[in-house]
């Protein structure tokens, strides 16, 4: 007989934390771009993922292939007059 054992999985090491550990640093200076996230090349979906999240905490961002690495940039919109 399979012997099973029921548990909640580990939390992931990289969590959406991190993602509002960078909203926070991007609301402090609003308008600024900052370079967020640096992934390997190869690496394009993730670099996309990484944006959509940012993006649905609010923050504007973009992807930029340099050095044959994938940057995802960021920064939180500035307050409209």
């Amino acid at each position: 007989m399979t012997q099973i054992e029921f548990r909640d999985p580990p939390r992931a090491k990289k969590g959406l934390s991190d993602y509002d550990d960078i909203v926070a640093a991007l609301q402090r200076r609003p308008g600024a771009w900052a370079a967020c996230i640096t992934l390997p090349g190869t690496d394009r979906t993730r670099a996309v993922s990484a944006k959509a999240s940012l993006e649905k905490r609010g923050a504007e961002a973009t992807t930029r292939a340099e050095n044959g690495s994938v940057v995802v940039y960021a920064r939180w919109p500035e307050a409209t007059k």
